[in-house]
């Protein structure tokens, strides 16, 4: 497990989907949260995964897995999406942020 000045792994290239940029582009608030789940992420805290999940994310440090964290988009946004996803490549070459419903 590691802690919020640490890093046990690298993002690579991030990216995002079109739907993701096109509500960061319009909303500060939101720009902001999306920036604050990927410190989250790579602070090695998932978000909203069930204690399962968790252990494969804990795993996937060890053995060079793939990481997907998950938080929940506050209800106050107004947005239809209320997750958003941030995935790492097994490889740590790419890390993406996306909607459930983009994947």
């Amino acid at each position: 497990m590691c802690y919020m000045d640490e890093s046990k792994f690298t993002l690579g290239q991030t990216v995002m989907t079109r739907s993701v940029s096109d509500l960061v582009s319009v909303s500060d608030k939101f720009s902001s949260f999306v920036m604050k789940c990927m410190f989250r992420h790579k602070a090695c805290n998932w978000g909203d995964l069930d204690p399962e999940d968790m252990q494969c994310n804990n795993l996937a440090l060890e053995y060079g897995s793939r990481i997907l964290s998950s938080y929940t988009i506050p209800f106050s946004f107004g947005f239809d999406h209320n997750k958003l996803w941030i995935i790492t490549e097994a490889d740590r070459s790419s890390t993406t942020i996306l909607f459930p419903s983009d994947y």
